[in-house]
Order: C-alpha cells, then sequence, then structure tokens
C-alpha cells in the first residue's frame, strides 16, 4: 500500500473510534480480569505505529491473526483495513471493552470497509481461547504479571506448529522454542518507541 493508504488507514481509525477507548471499565470486570491472574490496566499501540506493526508483520490471505487482550479491536481492525489478512481475531475478556469493539467492527462491516468475516470479536480467557488455526499471533502485554505471559507464551509453543508471536514483554531464555526474529521501536499511549518483540515459535 501506498503512503496515502496509510493515512485513509488512520484517519478511518481515527473516525471509527471517535469516543470510543477501553480506559474506563466497571469494578466487575476489572475483578474478572484479575481472578485470571492477568491485569486490567488498559494502554494503546498509536495508530501510525498500528499501521507499522501490521506492515511489517505482512499478513496475508492464508494467515489467521489474534491479538490477545485485544481492548476494543483497533489492531484486528487495522489488520482488516491495511492487510490482505485472511482473518483477524480479537479476544478480549473485560465485557465492557469487548461490546465497544463490537459496535465499532458492525460499523465498519455496515460500511463495506472489509470482507464480511474477516473480523471476529471473542469476549474469552487469552488462556483458554481457540488457537488451533492462528498463524501470527500479538499481544500488548506490557501491564500483564510476566508470569501471565509466560504462561501464555508456553500456550503457544504447545500448539506445536510454526507460528509467530509478538509481545511487549521480552521472553526469558528458558521459554522453549522461541527465537527473536526483530525488535521493532513503536509508539503507545504511555511510551514512544517502545520495544516491541518478534519472535518465531517451532514446535
Amino acid at each position: 500500500m501506498s503512503s496515502t493508504d496509510s493515512a485513509r488507514v488512520r484517519a478511518t481509525l481515527r473516525r471509527l473510534y471517535r469516543d470510543v477507548d477501553g480506559f474506563e471499565i466497571a469494578e466487575r470486570e476489572e475483578r474478572r480480569v484479575e481472578r485470571v491472574k492477568s491485569s486490567p490496566t488498559y494502554g494503546e499501540i498509536m495508530p501510525a505505529a498500528t499501521v507499522q506493526l501490521i506492515d511489517a508483520l505482512e499478513l496475508q490471505r492464508k494467515d489467521v491473526f489474534v491479538d490477545l487482550g485485544s481492548g476494543v479491536g483497533k489492531v484486528v481492525v487495522a489488520a482488516a483495513l491495511r492487510s490482505g489478512v485472511g482473518r483477524a481475531v480479537g479476544v478480549e475478556l473485560a465485557r465492557d471493552r469487548h461490546q465497544r469493539a463490537v459496535g465499532v467492527v458492525s460499523r465498519g462491516e455496515a460500511e463495506g470497509l472489509w470482507r464480511p468475516g474477516v473480523v471476529e470479536l471473542r469476549n474469552e480467557d487469552v488462556l483458554r481461547t481457540a488457537l488451533h488455526d492462528a498463524t501470527v499471533l500479538y499481544t500488548c502485554s506490557t501491564a500483564f504479571p510476566y508470569a501471565f505471559t509466560e504462561r501464555l507464551a508456553r500456550r503457544v509453543q504447545g500448539l506445536g506448529r510454526v507460528v509467530r508471536f509478538i509481545t511487549l514483554q521480552e521472553l526469558d531464555s528458558d521459554v522453549p522454542g522461541f527465537a527473536l526474529d526483530s525488535v521493532l521501536r513503536l509508539d503507545m499511549t504511555w511510551a514512544r518507541k517502545r520495544k516491541v518483540h518478534v519472535y518465531s515459535v517451532s514446535p
């Protein structure tokens, strides 16, 4: 895509998400997230950085991209807008954030911004959601306790096939099967040029 297309994607994200964010959720939803030993703290990758991430991943029609902890769905929506991905799946445990994502995706589909069925949203625990067909997995994991991220990484490794895993936390060397391909520097709502680690995962 051209730089003009990139600008159009950013403008579309801004329009779709005008007055929509995931920073505030009900206390019951915070407790629900805490019960699975995760964190309800919320942050987002910035729109231009989201486009940079999607471009770096070079998603194809054969790919199933899964955002684990997808919040209000900005990254999966960007994947649908910017790439030829086969499916973009957002998995979010907090119902408030999930429902906001559903509203945005419904509007985008009604406008014909991406192919029907490309974006799928699940209100599920990322440690329990089905990953059998995932090829690229992303998690904005800065606020996750490292033990939670490690459990997630070991689940990805247990898929028993080659996939890519992208995380804001650097994994310890004792997590088997993970090879660091690259480190991106992308802007987040809480910090500029944050390290984003791109791993190849083999059985």
